[in-house]
């Protein structure tokens, strides 16, 4: 049974783009095939079963192995008329890794030359001997993450050496995510630039207990004060606690931010939950007050003001 994922397609590109592709395609191919948002045209067949990849074997044979007068041929009598509908396709088979077709999309379909690429091409899949990387691919029927780039929440990954599979296993891109923001977290000592020798007064000048808060994670919670790089997530934290009853300690100058949060929700009797929305990681300490009981717990929040995230 082949896969049902509906193929995302490069966007067109301009006349002139296209022609500058031939004569600059030992550069430009990885990044084209890069730019699909959610898979580059390449579908795999493993195990009786099809699915878009992400991942263009080709390429590095391609900007390696091929030559340039075959690649100016590829470029020019195929890339450039069918950009971009046209589509890889692949096969495992005993663990190796087969080029076995490159055709168009539309009704008409046609098929590049492999002799063109491949000087002792046979008729047969061509075995991707050159490549040496991974290809990942919708594991069962994962969801959608929107993220720096699409992803499937979890992948099966191949990777490959020399074309011969060498490994599986299953990405968990959102659990990857939620890991990764919280070693950003853990890398802070949210409290060290607070004076805790009059912890009441501090509390007091920043005007409450969520304020005083706020200014302490703000180090993990604003992006601006951040290192510059395209691929940190933007951290939202929810208090949704009783904080009348909580106390800063000089202890907990050295608490990690996340740790603070973790002391925050036990010392409140509350729970602390880790969600992911786009490039945003959102820590909630607290859980909603039971029935009838709106009102026994007033809801604290606070949060970082809306960031674009690469």
């Amino acid at each position: 049974m082949s896969s049902t994922t509906t193929t995302s397609r490069l966007p067109n590109r301009t006349a002139a783009a296209r022609k500058a592709l031939a004569f600059a395609c030992f550069l430009m191919l990885p990044f084209l095939a890069a730019a699909s948002p959610d898979h580059s045209d390449d579908y795999l067949v493993v195990e009786g079963k099809g699915y878009y990849i992400r991942a263009n074997p080709l390429d590095k044979f391609l900007t390696l192995s091929c030559k340039r007068k075959w690649l100016k041929d590829y470029v020019d009598n195929f890339i450039e008329p069918y950009w971009p509908e046209y589509t890889r396709y692949w096969e495992v088979k005993d663990d190796k890794l087969y080029l076995v077709k490159i055709e168009t999309n539309g009704p008409e379909k046609k098929q590049y030359p492999l002799e063109k690429l491949f000087v002792h091409y046979d008729g047969k899949p061509v075995f991707a001997k050159w490549f040496t990387g991974i290809v990942s691919y919708r594991y069962k029927n994962s969801p959608i993450l929107h993220l720096n780039h699409d992803y499937y929440e979890k992948e099966s990954v191949i990777r490959f050496k020399k074309g011969v599979a060498v490994g599986r296993f299953i990405m968990n891109h959102r659990q990857r995510w939620l890991s990764y923001a919280r070693r950003l977290m853990e890398k802070d000592r949210p409290l060290a630039d607070l004076d805790l020798d009059d912890i009441d007064k501090e509390i007091e000048e920043a005007g409450g207990m969520k304020e005083f808060l706020d200014a302490a994670f703000a180090v993990v919670t604003h992006p601006e004060k951040k290192v510059s790089n395209k691929y940190y997530p933007t951290i939202r934290i929810n208090l949704n606690a009783d904080l009348e009853n909580f106390e800063i300690k000089p202890a907990y100058t050295n608490l990690t931010s996340y740790g603070l949060l973790e002391t925050i929700a036990r010392e409140t009797d509350s729970k602390l939950k880790t969600s992911l929305d786009n490039t945003i990681v959102t820590y909630d300490v607290g859980t909603p007050p039971p029935p009838g009981k709106a009102k026994r717990k007033a809801a604290v929040t606070t949060t970082t003001p809306s960031a674009e995230t690469d």
